[in-house]
């Protein structure tokens, strides 16, 4: 759940949505949309409007109905790319440890690292990922992690718009393993 607002007199774009003024853009993923209305009826002032393209609706006791559009985010892949150099203490188990430790990470589940599940109309960075590498997996020598969204290219940060629900799974965890004879540092 992510609200974005606009206090403004014009359409503001805010994490690739486009609010009209005074309103709200309610994106959720998941939840009863029953529930959903009733929540922003609580919540919203008189005189905000909504926005997002799927309307909600809720009927008080005395009969009154209320319309609310709230977006719905599509879910897209996120991918993480893990780059490590094998030494004499990684593992034989490290791939899936490492694309275990991240997925776990990624949804919050990571004791370790403590991190919040990574969310719609955010920016992740890649760095988020170490201790869950490092701590949790057990990796003695990170190179690199780097993140993408969808199709697109892997770096150090991607932005995730108001209009997507990121999602992982292991199979898009890759894991690069470096060997000294690669690098040209072995004999």
């Amino acid at each position: 759940l992510q609200v974005l607002e606009n206090r403004g007199d014009t359409p503001i774009v805010e994490w690739g949505v486009t609010i009209p003024g005074h309103s709200v853009a309610v994106c959720i993923y998941g939840g009863e949309d029953d529930d959903i209305a009733e929540g922003i009826y609580l919540k919203l002032g008189n005189g905000c409007g909504t926005t997002g393209g799927t309307t909600v609706t809720y009927t008080t006791e005395a009969g009154a109905v209320y319309e609310y559009e709230i977006l719905r985010p599509t879910p897209q892949n996120v991918k993480v790319q893990v780059t490590i150099r094998e030494t004499e203490r990684t593992p034989a188990t490290i791939e899936s440890d490492l694309k275990t430790a991240i997925v776990n990470d990624f949804y919050g589940n990571d004791p370790n690292s403590e991190n919040t599940r990574v969310g719609l109309a955010q920016n992740l960075y890649a760095s988020r990922f170490s201790v869950a590498a490092i701590k949790t997996a057990g990796v003695v020598d990170l190179l690199s992690i780097q993140v993408g969204l969808n199709d697109g290219a892997l770096g150090n940060m991607i932005t995730i718009p108001g209009n997507v629900e990121p999602v992982l799974t292991e199979d898009n965890v890759t894991v690069v393993i470096q060997t000294d004879d690669e690098d040209g540092v072995g004999s």
